[in-house]
């Protein structure tokens, strides 16, 4: 027996194309909205149905139902695709692949290939709305240079050496203050649907809200991802412990071991390679010092104070037992270089600093007394 087969009614394939319309960027509501209307509209003009018919039917629109769900998906996918992130051992080989923040002691920028330096204690590097970028109010070429097949082509870099710092804006707006010794990898055109950079080292973000654009931060140990906030991230890989410090909106932080956390504003997490620890209340202050150009100390032990400058600067600092006593309250500026920081140090605390090779020893200023 010969088997029957209906034609789809004019208002199914009126939404079947509908749907199917690249045109169109469709909502849910609207979906179901031009669904219920063409449904109505049959159920109008269909006869009294028989029992056998009401199982035709049933198979007709469970056929319809089938096309429709696989369109819909289709089209969804095509308007939302999945958000991709890349993997970390990726962005660590492409990281790789720029020159280390040990081997300049000028700030670097790798764009569309070509090598920029910068001679200023902090450079200002720009993409414009349109994708050129400038460094120091230099504008750059926009011409990418011979490609050698490498997916690192497709990313530029900010490399900061020891000492100096960078602000590097995004053309979406979104701000990053690089720190000293730090590495920002990122592509050379963001995707439709995420935008993602790799931090080696040390970066107060400000980043521009947009919902169907989530922003991811990788690290080595952890990712980032925030819709639009100020936060803070440490991650040196020098560094047993990375920290993420947020001064406001939200962030959502997950370990390579797949534990999970948010933070609120004002809260501190420390993430290891083993773990992630747990939120805290933090002055916020501390943290992000270093974006205004100076590390801010309370009653701080003169050690901490010298292992902070000690990787700031990337030198050997080594301090006498004679001033284990002392400690150091006020602002230390860093947008200077090592001598005149060291100098600076010497006039508020009163010590005396001594250069030995490539090692400064820090001990108490001795008195000149005379004995008769």
């Amino acid at each position: 027996m010969k088997k029957e087969y209906k034609e789809i009614t004019s208002e199914e394939d009126i939404l079947i194309r509908y749907i199917q319309d690249s045109d169109k960027k469709l909502s849910d509501k609207s979906i179901n909205a031009e669904w219920q209307r063409i449904a109505n509209a049959i159920e109008l003009k269909k006869p009294k149905p028989q029992q056998k018919n009401h199982q035709r039917l049933y198979v007709r629109y469970s056929s319809v139902a089938a096309i429709l769900i696989a369109v819909l998906f289709t089209g969804y996918f095509a308007f939302n695709p999945p958000v991709k992130s890349m993997g970390i051992e990726q962005y660590q080989s492409i990281a790789s692949n720029f020159q280390s923040v040990d081997e300049t002691n000028e700030i670097t920028l790798i764009n569309n290939g070509e090598k920029i330096l910068s001679p200023k204690k902090v450079a200002e590097i720009t993409y414009s709305a349109n994708g050129v970028a400038s460094i120091d109010d230099r504008n750059l070429n926009s011409h990418t240079t011979v490609s050698n097949g490498s997916i690192s082509d497709k990313f530029n870099c900010v490399i900061v050496p020891k000492g100096k710092q960078s602000c590097l804006t995004f053309s979406d707006g979104t701000k990053l203050h690089v720190n000293s010794r730090s590495k920002i990898v990122y592509p050379k055109e963001f995707a439709a649907n995420i935008r993602e950079i790799y931090v080696e080292g040390e970066a107060f973000l400000e980043v521009s809200h947009n919902a169907k654009k989530p922003f991811i931060v990788k690290t080595l140990n952890f990712d980032i991802k925030v819709l639009g906030t100020k936060f803070n991230v440490t991650a040196y890989k020098e560094k047993q412990h990375s920290v993420v410090t947020l001064v406001e909106g939200s962030v959502a932080i997950s370990d390579r071991h797949d534990n999970t956390a948010k933070l609120k504003p004002s809260e501190s997490i420390s993430i290891s390679k083993e773990k992630l620890g747990k939120p805290t209340q933090v002055d916020t202050n501390q943290f992000i010092d270093w974006v205004h150009g100076y590390f801010m100390f309370n009653e701080t032990p003169l050690k901490e104070v010298l292992k902070k400058l000690s990787f700031h600067y990337n030198v050997n600092i080594e301090m006498n037992d004679n001033v284990n006593d002392l400690s150091l309250t006020g602002k230390l500026d860093i947008q200077t270089d090592l001598k005149d920081a060291m100098n600076n140090l010497s006039n508020i605390v009163g010590v005396q600093i001594l250069q030995n090779n490539d090692k400064i020893i820090v001990s108490k200023v001795q008195s000149d007394t005379n004995s008769n």
